[in-house]
């Protein structure tokens, strides 16, 4: 089951789970950064206690953090649509059948092969012992 870029379905799910993880990864981690380094807020006006982080721009992280998030799902959709189309059941089942079918005529032919093999395998062992007896009559029985 090829898509339609050629990699295997396989391939596909796992460039899909990996676009989801690393999405997954960088939003717990802006998260985290944005609650360890943003300086405190008032939610209702109320007083803000603490001291604040001098240097870090809440603006600026949160424009860096949301492009690349943004960046990151647009990948996760484009690795999503490179997914294979869902395939009709019935369709699947079919094909299940088909393979069966070639695997049992695969089994057959290699069975078949396999006692003619053995067939042969007698007829030599047989005419080795014959070649074997007569060499050993034709030495006088010493090797």
């Amino acid at each position: 089951m090829a898509n339609a870029e050629g990699g295997s379905l396989v391939d596909s799910v796992t460039l899909v789970q990996q676009e989801i993880a690393a999405t997954c990864s960088a939003l717990f981690n802006y998260i985290g950064s944005l609650q360890r380094d943003a300086p405190p807020a008032s939610v209702n006006g109320e007083a803000v206690v603490g001291p604040s982080l001098s240097g870090f721009d809440v603006d600026a992280q949160v424009e860096f953090m949301g492009s690349d998030l943004a960046a990151r799902l647009v990948a996760l959709r484009r690795a999503i649509e490179g997914l294979p189309e869902q395939q009709d059941p019935a369709a699947l089942e079919a094909r299940a059948v088909e393979l069966q079918a070639l695997n049992a005529e695969a089994a057959r032919e290699l069975a078949q092969t396999a006692s003619e093999a053995r067939v042969q395998l007698g007829q030599i062992r047989s005419l080795h012992a014959v070649v074997a007896d007569a060499l050993l009559d034709s030495q006088g029985g010493a090797l």
